[in-house]
Order: structure tokens, then sequence, then C-alpha cells
């Protein structure tokens, strides 16, 4: 999927399992969009936990991002996890079953860089969204 220009296209995961998730994940989208060309996002959807957290656990609000860049994945990863830092994400929060924001590259261009993730319930429901949304 990459182009003449040097773009290529991305998907990006966002999931957050604090009670004020939805806006967490909208807030992750806005701040995408200081660096990224966004291309298409769904809207955020609830899920359930899924492992390695507790079935029990808090529910998350997931939602799915395509988007344009010259980055390259390494570059990308590195400005997610600021990103994550920036919107309140600490290293103990995992320790405590929190996940105050997660931002995860999952696919650059044709090549899927979370395989596991990408195969998960939470990232079909929004890939799947985002691809209707695409074709309307």
């Amino acid at each position: 999927m990459g182009s003449s220009d040097g773009h290529v296209s991305i998907i990006i995961c966002i999931g957050s399992n604090e009670p004020d998730a939805t806006i967490r994940v909208r807030r992750a989208i806005d701040l995408l969009g200081t660096t990224f060309d966004i291309a298409g996002t769904s809207d955020p959807y609830p899920t359930v936990p899924a492992p390695p957290a507790p079935a029990d656990g808090a529910p998350y609000a997931n939602a799915v991002v395509r988007c344009r860049t010259s980055l390259l994945p390494d570059e990308i990863t590195a400005r997610l996890k600021q990103y994550e830092k920036t919107l309140g994400r600490c290293p103990e929060h995992k320790s405590e079953g929190r996940v105050v924001i997660d931002l995860d590259l999952v696919v650059y261009g044709d090549v899927v860089c979370r395989k596991s993730e990408f195969q998960s319930d939470y990232f079909q429901q929004g890939y799947m969204k985002l691809s209707e949304k695409s074709h309307r």
C-alpha cells in the first residue's frame, strides 16, 4: 500500500478501560491527527476484556484508525508510546489492571505487525466498521 509520494497506509488500534474510555479514545484520535493524515476511523465501540486482561475486568472502548504517513514502523511506535504518556498512561497502571490508553500499530502497508491483535474480536469489530465506512 505504498505510494509514489512515499506515504504508506497504516492501521492503529486504540483502547481504554477507564470509566471515561470513550472520551479517552476520542482524545487519542485527535492527537493522532496532529502527526498522521487520518483517512478513516471507526467510532469508539464497547468491547469485553480480552486476554491477558481478566474476563471480569472493566469493559473497554476501542477504535480503529486508518492513517497515511511517511514515518517508518519504529518511528510510528515511538510516537504512539509518546502519545500514551501524554494521555496519562503510566507503567504502574498495568499491575493495577488499568488501561488508561493503549495505541498499537497493527498494520503497516501490507504487513500485519501484530498478528494476534489483528485476529482479535475487538480489533476485527472496528476493522469491519472502518471498512464499511470506506465503502459508502
